[in-house]
């Protein structure tokens, strides 16, 4: 997994948790992120990701990832380094 192919699944994810578009070089506070918000992303993060990390997903998310990211596109690069590269055989199609 790389933050390439990683980036969109978060930035969408993003977007369904603030309600509009997000970019890659925004931050999640500078949004007005509140735990609310947070909770939403990493549910909506976890959904998508599960294709990659299967039930692991909920494991490889977590509200430090979200806090520590100085934008979306960290938080890609942080999520994709946590993800294996083949969990279980999954296919991405």
């Amino acid at each position: 997994m790389n933050t390439d192919e990683l980036l969109p699944e978060v930035l969408a994810a993003a977007a369904e948790a603030f309600g509009r578009p997000v970019d890659a070089d925004d931050n999640f506070f500078s949004l007005g992120g509140d735990s609310l918000a947070m909770v939403e992303l990493i549910t909506a993060l976890e959904h998508r990701l599960a294709r990659w990390a299967g039930d692991e997903a909920a494991a490889v998310i977590d509200d430090e990832a979200v806090i520590s990211a100085a934008s979306f596109a960290d938080l890609a690069s942080e999520l994709a380094a946590r993800i294996p590269a083949a969990p279980h055989g999954r296919d991405r199609a």
